[in-house]
């Protein structure tokens, strides 16, 4: 196994703090993976380094699976005792980490957007610089993510490939359509179909997203993911319909007031995904207090302050 070749398949029989069904939903993902000995004494500080590393880059598409062979029970207890935020997998089998081949722990490999190892060695070894520098392309997590991904095309569509993983996607789309007008058969037009496809389903997902949003009384979060679609896809029936909800959030005042308490609220979650507590604290406790009074933002904040400060003391009374 080398670099450049594709990442052979984990074969996880259990998977911990995995929001995906499986690690087939990491395609095109930017994917770290480590394996560890949960018994080992430097695993703790892998998992604190692992964490930081998430936290930093998750939202451009980053991933990080620690994978182990130990007993299922024994990765169990480890992951209540260190509360790993990625995605911890137990593959009994080991196959994955013979196939690279490593021969001691901890073990790394950086994976592509692809699915190409770009780098193996130790997690120490692979650079925050050769992250960054890789992620361009990769799909996002989050209401403000870029809506981005590394398409499978044919070299003669590499200008197309280029629009998809910056990002303009509307272009890319008209530039597909133009590119199958002609009638082009065979294995190309088959790639560009499904490209096409593709691009579509993820703006049709982010749309769900908006809606789903809503639901919950996420107003900030579901404006967020409109003006990404506004901005990726300007133009497009997509776009349009991102506008249609902006200008009915505008014309609601209760919704402006969720809006502007989500602002300080996702400035407060940025700040703790980034370590600094002090002052994710002082805005979660401003929020929490009076002003807000009667919003789902409020409630949010409440919740999240009795998560990760339960040393503070909140007031009791209604929230809304």
């Amino acid at each position: 196994m080398k670099v450049g070749d594709p990442a052979p398949r984990v074969e996880a029989e259990s998977l911990f703090n995995c929001p995906y069904g499986d690690l087939g939903a990491l395609q095109g993902k930017l994917v770290l993976y480590f394996w560890f000995l949960p018994e080992s004494r430097g695993s703790s500080k892998v998992a604190r380094a692992m964490n930081t590393l998430l936290d930093r880059y998750r939202r451009e598409g980053l991933e990080i699976v620690g994978i182990s062979h130990r007993d299922r029970e024994v990765i169990e207890r480890w992951v209540r005792r260190r509360r790993p935020r990625f995605i911890v997998a137990f593959e009994p089998s080991n196959m994955s980490m013979g196939s690279y081949p490593f021969t001691s722990w901890p073990s790394a490999a950086l994976v592509s957007p692809r699915g190409r190892v770009l780098k193996k060695g130790s997690p120490t070894s692979i650079s925050e610089g050769l992250i960054k520098q890789n992620l361009r392309g990769a799909r996002g997590r989050g209401p403000d993510a870029p809506l981005r991904f590394s398409p499978v095309l044919p070299p003669v569509l590499k200008k197309i490939s280029t629009l998809v993983e910056d990002g303009r996607l509307a272009r890319a789309l008209e530039g597909l359509e133009e590119w199958l007008k002609p009638g082009v058969t065979g294995g190309d037009r088959e790639a560009a179909e499904a490209v096409r496809g593709e691009i579509r389903a993820l703006l049709t997902m982010k749309l769900e997203d908006v809606r789903r949003e809503i639901r919950a009384g996420r107003f900030f979060e579901a404006r967020l993911i409109c003006l990404r679609i506004q901005r990726h896809a300007p133009e497009t029936r997509w776009a349009a319909e991102a506008g249609d909800v902006l200008k009915g959030f505008q014309r609601d005042p209760a919704i402006l007031r969720e809006i502007r308490g989500g602002k300080d609220l996702h400035r407060a979650e940025t700040l703790l995904l980034a370590g600094k507590r002090k002052k994710a604290l002082r805005i979660l406790k401003r929020i929490a207090g009076g002003q807000w009074q009667g919003t789902r933002v409020r409630e949010r904040a409440r919740a999240l302050l009795a998560e990760r400060f339960p040393e503070v003391k909140q007031r009791r009374g209604p929230t809304r």
